[in-house]
């Protein structure tokens, strides 16, 4: 509930550099910036909410251990946006 607000603007974010390209972007760029927030919302919704719901309910080592080692798939999806974000100002 709290992220929300933050999850809607990044959501907003995408559709826009998908409606309106910024030039310095490749045009592949935002796609893929996309399918990435989508594998972040589909692992929120079907890995780690569940996952805090069990937490809640008590503490697991089982359910912890589960929590820690797919939200990798969150963080790597957040980095590889962010790489992409930062990308076209990186002289090469």
């Amino acid at each position: 509930a709290v992220v929300a607000p933050f999850r809607l603007v990044e959501l907003g974010c995408s559709v826009w550099l998908l409606a309106a390209p910024d030039p310095r972007y490749a045009g592949w760029m935002p796609w893929v910036g996309m399918l990435l927030l989508g594998v972040i919302w589909v692992s929120t919704a079907l890995l780690q909410v569940p996952s805090h719901g069990r937490l809640q309910a008590g503490y697991t080592t089982a359910a912890h251990a589960f929590l820690v080692r797919t939200n990798w798939i969150r963080t790597s999806a957040w980095t590889l946006r962010g790489i992409l974000c930062v990308l076209p100002f990186v002289p090469l």
